[in-house]
Order: structure tokens, then sequence, then C-alpha cells
């Protein structure tokens, strides 16, 4: 009986460690394991928005975070991009990825509490002919600056990709292509900056999902993110 205790009791301390361990988590719909790892639409509608939501955890000495520094890519099943997932300026859907840092109503914390400014942009191709790259940086002032526990899930932000020009006359091909999103870094920088950013570059639970049918291996396929600073953008927003 003491044995079967002592066992019991070592599970569930690894079970708490490994739930707390700091990393990255990327779902459909809401945080981490709340949300869903695979989305799939029919590609018969142009309405409609997708929500992928990127959220961490955060290693211990997170006293004063100002900032998040992100970095998402997208890599779809063939060999190049289709002009559905060319989302940018003179491309087919120019206005259809976006992302916000404020709306957040599940079960994970809010750090940002509609606090903060910031932007992103979207490179497409980046690397690969058939990959894109999402960056982003989102900062808080001085003065709202504050601590993250280590033992909670915090939101980051909320990638939008809408339905535009997925059905009828105007279409852009490829909706229906497979595609693995992966939230490859976040790194939360803190005030004052001799602190210490914490770099965050691998998975809590799974920093990836899927569109349709996915790639192979999505999540590993895609090549992890350096660790390159936006300070200057950064800097405007403190």
């Amino acid at each position: 009986m003491k044995k079967t205790l002592l066992i019991t009791g070592a599970l569930l301390a690894l079970t708490v460690g490994m739930a707390s361990a700091a990393g990255l988590n990327l779902s459909w719909t809401d945080c981490g394991l709340n949300g869903a790892s695979v989305r799939t639409f029919a590609c018969t509608s142009n309405s409609g928005t997708n929500i992928a939501v990127s959220s961490y955890i955060v290693p211990a000495g997170v006293d004063s975070a100002n900032s998040n520094e992100i970095v998402i890519d997208i890599q779809t099943s063939g060999a190049t991009l289709p002009s559905w997932w060319m989302m940018g300026t003179g491309f087919c859907r120019p206005t259809s990825l976006s992302m916000n840092f404020s709306g957040f109503t599940g079960p994970c914390m809010d750090y940002w509490a509609g606090r903060g400014a910031g932007g992103s942009n979207y490179t497409a191709p980046f690397g690969p002919p058939n990959r894109a790259r999402v960056k982003a940086v989102w900062a808080l002032s001085r003065l709202d600056a504050g601590p993250i526990p280590t033992d909670q899930e915090v939101y980051s932000n909320n990638l939008f990709i809408n339905n535009a020009k997925s059905f009828g006359a105007g279409a852009c091909g490829g909706c229906t292509d497979g595609a693995c999103i992966v939230l490859n870094s976040i790194n939360v920088t803190q005030n004052p900056l001799t602190i210490g950013a914490k770099f965050i570059g691998n998975p809590a639970d799974r920093n990836w999902v899927t569109w349709q049918a996915g790639v192979p291996n999505c999540g590993n396929n895609v090549t992890p993110a350096r660790n390159t600073t936006w300070g200057t953008l950064k800097a405007l927003y403190r």
C-alpha cells in the first residue's frame, strides 16, 4: 500500500511538472489543449474566419514582462505557396491575414488586458517557395509591465485567417491544400532590459496546427526561428 502511494505521488508530481513546463502552444479557437489541432473547411463559402491562438508558459524569472516578439511559419503541402496563402499587398488575398492581442475570453491568462500596441507583417514566400512567415511584436508601457507566474498559461495573440476568395468567381486557388502552421518562438522581454529576455522556442504541449489535411510530420518540417529581436520597433511602444 505504501509503495503504491509513493508511485502515485511520484506520477502526480511528474504530471504537475509537465503541466507547468515552459513552452509554446498553438491551437485553433482557444489556448493550448483547450483548442483543436486540426481545421478543415469545405471552401464553398467566402465568409467566416479561422482563429489560431498562440499561448505560452514562461520559465522562472519573468518579473516585469513588457513585450512579446513572435515568429509564426506557414508551410503548404505543394512545391510552392498557392495563391490562397499569398496574403499581403499585391497578392490574391491582400487583407485575409491579421493578428490581434485582445478579446481573449477562455481559460488562459490575458496578460495584455486590452493594453499595449504593436504590429505584424507577413512575408511570402519566406525561404523555401512553399513557406511564409509572420513576425509580430506587442508591447506594454513601462508602467504596465509586471510579473508572469511560471504555472500559468498566458495568451499571446490571435492569428486570423479569413475565407475571402475561397469560392466562386475571383477565387484564389489552394484553399483545399494542406498546410502546417507553427508557432516557432516567442521572446518575452522585460523592463528594465538588464533583467533579461526569456526566449521560448520549444513546445509546451503542441506548438503547431494543421489546415485541411496538413503536411507530413507537421511541426518538424518547418525550420525553427532564430533568436532575433525587434528592439527598434518595440522601443516605439515603451
